[in-house]
């Protein structure tokens, strides 16, 4: 699924895991999606990107050694209230802190959930292709 006129989205993925991210990454072209990523590990990567790039959507880990994703939400809302988010987690029990959060422009998915990383995007593109 590209944007507009065939580009690529813009993507700005949250994580410290480079086999995580890349596992991410097939997993969002096996479901057809055409993402230009960018990828950040840090709250000071993370501001840096938001100051320096405009992005369609946002993937953020739940457990970063110096961050959270929570935090990166807070972040991400104070640049751009409207940016879909995504939280990724490992286990069900993380998502459970950022239920509260889950709203039209946010979703909480596991991150070994192929299909349900699909469905979200594809419920969110409508918020995406809006912006």
């Amino acid at each position: 699924m590209n944007g507009q006129n065939g580009v690529a989205l813009k993507l700005l993925h949250i994580e410290d895991d480079l086999n995580d991210f890349d596992l991410i990454q097939i997993r969002l072209k096996q479901g057809g999606f055409n993402f230009d990523v960018s990828r950040v590990d840090s709250e000071e990567g993370l501001r840096t990107a938001l100051s320096s790039s405009r992005f369609d959507i946002v993937l953020s880990d739940l457990s970063l050694p110096r961050f959270d994703g929570v935090s990166a939400f807070e972040l991400v809302r104070k640049a751009d209230p409207g940016m879909p988010f995504i939280f990724l987690s490992g286990t069900i029990r993380d998502g459970t802190a950022v239920e509260q959060l889950v709203d039209e422009k946010t979703d909480c998915v596991r991150k070994d959930d192929p299909e349900q990383l699909a469905q979200a995007i594809r419920r969110l593109l409508p918020e995406i292709k809006s912006k």
